[in-house]
């Protein structure tokens, strides 16, 4: 299956002038068309379009980030408000091309050496490939999982668990 190439249109937010709040506002400014070229253009920083899927991109390894997407946009998701569950909606299904299409290209090696963190990110962007988890990204349990998953515990502080958990007059040092 050949994923069609994905033309976003950038909305700013009159309210809040930051960077990582103008990425999303309407999936009905996404366009799907049928052909995709077999190459992307050479990544560079100079490219509007490169630099703003990179910037939208490294924001999905914050699970914040993932989570005000799933509370604002939870139609891009295809989470319903209601308990029916359809995420066939033309937002959700052109929303979920829009991530087949960017992950297609950013976990190539050539992109991904753009990433500032391509573990989390890619992670969360093969996640949103899910039908269930970009359902499932709304509930606080799952931001948890996501960010125990990316937090890992220092060595020192696992050194501290270890000896506080031992028998009194016993640190765990000899």
């Amino acid at each position: 299956m050949e994923i069609g190439r994905v033309d976003a249109t950038v909305c700013r937010s009159s309210e809040a002038p930051r960077a990582s709040n103008h990425l999303l506002c309407n999936a009905s400014t996404l366009h799907v068309s049928a052909n995709m070229e077999s190459e992307q253009p050479p990544p560079t920083l100079t490219n509007p379009r490169f630099t703003l899927e990179l910037e939208f991109v490294s924001s999905l390894a914050n699970p914040y980030y993932l989570s005000h997407l799933a509370v604002t946009y939870p139609n891009l998701l295809g989470i319903s408000r209601d308990d029916d569950n359809d995420s066939s909606s033309p937002d959700a299904q052109a929303f979920a091309a829009y991530l087949a299409y960017l992950y297609a290209y950013w976990k190539t090696p050539e992109y991904s050496q753009f990433l500032t963190h391509p573990g989390p990110t890619l992670r969360a962007l093969r996640l949103l490939q899910e039908d269930n988890f970009r359902r499932d990204i709304i509930l606080p349990q799952v931001i948890e999982g996501l960010i125990g998953v990316n937090v890992p515990e220092a060595p020192a502080e696992a050194d501290t668990a270890v000896a506080d958990n031992q028998p009194d007059g016993q640190n765990g040092k000899t």
